[in-house]
């Protein structure tokens, strides 16, 4: 999930929408945005609202009070106007001057100010489908800090310069899933609990590394390995993390100090993405892999997933970066199935692992018909 952003950016480009002389079409870092003829200039300094945030009720009824377009519980979202997508808001400065009086905050290019503005991020609600946690979920204070969440990828809009050409990189398929994560990682705890778990890991014959405990679970949660005596009693496994551990066999195939993140996809798990399945069945993409704490490069995650004969994510280009190729494969079905006729996005990353200002060199794009589709939302 992208970080929380509003910001002063400039507008880089202007030019005419090609279906509508009242209307322009402004560019704003990677962004398009539909505004009112002549309204904003290049050079011009706004305020922009990007697309999947919550806008607080002052602000929505500021900029939509005379507007003929009104949102839905204050969300902004990819819409289309007159046949061009429109994502998010640039709004003049003058425009929020009745906003911005008396906050003290300085007019900056770049500066983040959703904070200040009360903006929030749209959180999806959780479906029936996420409801039916089989594993039981683990207290905070008991979760092993070993198990890290996987990194949160940043739209390449916001960051258009974060490649240059000639990075050698990767683009794989992202998938409209839901994030899963396993792995084999030091047993944390205090004394008592780390004691307990190695006697518990010694008579059960579970410890396959000395020293180690597997987990698995979704972005947010782990869960517990209850199969061993749940499946005793002939009870089927629903769900979809520990299905997915258990159908590809990831007890058995990770090395210690190896976590595998991947996404789980089928009939059921997001609405309208089955990607060929049928009902109940469920498979996964493996995208990235840490080993000792570290994201590996991209071979590595590559080699393991035809080694372990566990499915990755379609890659859908390897080779030098140029800026043409986030159009040339942002369209189209997926590589999954092609009966799948939107792709969710793709995932450009450096082959070998590389650091941004903001992070790893990994970004996202996510295709704007995917985004322009209210029941679409991404989840982790």
């Amino acid at each position: 999930m992208s970080e929380l952003r509003t910001t002063f950016e400039k507008v880089i480009k202007v030019e005419k929408h090609p279906n509508a002389d009242r209307l322009d079409i402004v560019t704003i870092l990677g962004w398009e945005c539909v505004v009112g003829r002549d309204s904003l200039k290049v050079g011009d300094i706004v305020v922009y609202f990007p697309i999947e945030v919550i806008l607080p009720e002052n602000i929505e009824e500021m900029i939509f009070s005379k507007s003929k377009i009104k949102l839905y519980k204050r969300r902004i979202r990819t819409i289309r106007i007159r046949g061009v997508y429109s994502q998010g808001l640039a709004i003049p400065l003058e425009n929020m001057d009745s906003i911005l009086a008396g906050t003290g905050i300085e007019i900056k290019e770049g500066l983040n100010i959703a904070e200040e503005l009360g903006v929030e991020k749209y959180i999806p609600p959780v479906t029936s489908d996420f409801k039916s946690v089989f594993g039981k979920q683990k207290k905070k204070r008991v979760s092993n800090p070993n198990f890290h969440k996987y990194y949160d990828i940043q739209h390449i809009k916001n960051y258009p310069n974060a490649f240059q050409d000639g990075d050698d990189i990767i683009i794989t398929e992202k998938i409209h899933g839901t994030n899963g994560r396993a792995g084999y990682v030091p047993i944390s705890g205090n004394i008592f609990q780390k004691v307990w778990k190695l006697v518990k890991g010694y008579v059960t014959g579970e410890m396959k590394y000395f020293g180690y405990e597997f987990v698995f679970g979704s972005h947010n949660i782990q869960l517990e390995d209850r199969e061993s005596f749940l499946n005793e009693f002939g009870k089927p496994e629903t769900n979809v993390y520990a299905r997915a551990v258990k159908q590809y066999d990831l007890k058995n195939k990770i090395l210690k100090d190896e976590v595998f993140y991947f996404e789980i996809y089928g009939p059921g798990i997001q609405k309208g993405y089955k990607y060929g399945l049928e009902p109940g069945e469920i498979a996964i993409g493996l995208f990235d892999i840490k080993v000792k704490g570290k994201y590996a490069n991209s071979p590595y995650v590559t080699g393991s997933s035809i080694f372990l004969d566990i499915p990755a994510v379609p890659t859908l280009y390897v080779g030098d970066w140029n800026a043409d190729l986030v159009e040339r494969f942002i369209d189209g079905p997926s590589a999954i199935c092609f009966d799948q006729k939107v792709r969710e996005g793709i995932v450009v990353k450096h082959r070998y692992e590389e650091k941004h200002y903001t992070g790893r060199k990994i970004f996202k794009f996510i295709n704007p018909e995917y985004s322009a589709n209210k029941n679409n939302t991404e989840h982790h």
